[in-house]
């Protein structure tokens, strides 16, 4: 069950869809998810920009044309786009996020797509 700030019980709905996605690895089918059509403050909170395939392959056009080895995104919170990106690139991606209350499952309010290294 998650919570809002106020201590409210929310629906976790969409946090279940992208789980769902993430578990079969169809990361097609989160980027294809209308945020607007679930609670776009849930949405904002896993991931605060919702790319499209065609974004996440003009970054991966971008790291290639620069010669870089890979990404490391700081401040990644759950990791979600960083698992994007690397799944639909298949670039070398990690994240680092300092926050514990992405990583302590006791917090109320977290969520975490994955406990690993992204790629």
């Amino acid at each position: 069950m998650l919570f809002n700030m106020n201590g409210q019980e929310e629906d976790n709905t969409f946090e279940n869809t992208i789980l769902s996605f993430y578990i079969h690895n169809d990361w097609r089918g989160i980027l294809s998810i209308d945020i607007n059509y679930y609670n776009i403050t849930n949405a904002r909170r896993l991931m605060w920009a919702w790319p499209s395939e065609e974004e996440l392959h003009f970054i991966g056009k971008l790291i290639l044309e620069k010669k870089l080895n890979g990404v490391v995104s700081v401040g990644c919170g759950c990791g979600l786009f960083e698992w994007l990106l690397g799944q639909c690139t298949s670039l070398n991606v990690r994240g680092i996020e300092i926050n514990d209350s992405w990583w302590n499952k006791t917090q109320k309010d977290s969520f975490l797509v994955h406990g690993r290294d992204v790629r």
